[in-house]
């Protein structure tokens, strides 16, 4: 989890076991807006290790950004009433993990 204080410090917190691995048949998330005056909130950068991926932004908020080859973050601008749907290729026994490496996504609130 990472926090940026009004002055722009970035602190990273320990990541939770539970996103190293997943063993689960359906994860939801909700990742709702920090509360005024609290910083930025979001996810460390990650990949999903899940076979499929539906995002729905909110497009009043944003803060989905994608890894690009040469390390730049990207913004993906929110489209109102769309989802982003990721497939991942059918997994190669002991290469499934490495085949995803370079599609690192991650999640930050801004302060207004």
């Amino acid at each position: 989890m990472r926090r940026r204080g009004s002055g722009g410090e970035v602190r990273v917190e320990d990541t939770p076991p539970e996103t190293e691995t997943t063993t689960c048949f359906l994860r939801l998330n909700r990742h709702p807006p920090a509360s005024a005056g609290h910083g930025v909130l979001g996810l460390c950068g990650h990949t999903d290790t899940d076979f499929l991926t539906i995002l729905r932004q909110d497009y009043r908020v944003g803060g989905l950004l994608l890894l690009l080859r040469g390390g730049r973050w990207r913004t993906v601008k929110p489209s109102p009433g769309a989802l982003i749907v990721r497939q991942r290729r059918q997994p190669t026994p002991g290469l499934d993990r490495l085949s995803d490496l370079g599609r690192l996504g991650r999640l930050v609130e801004e302060d207004e």
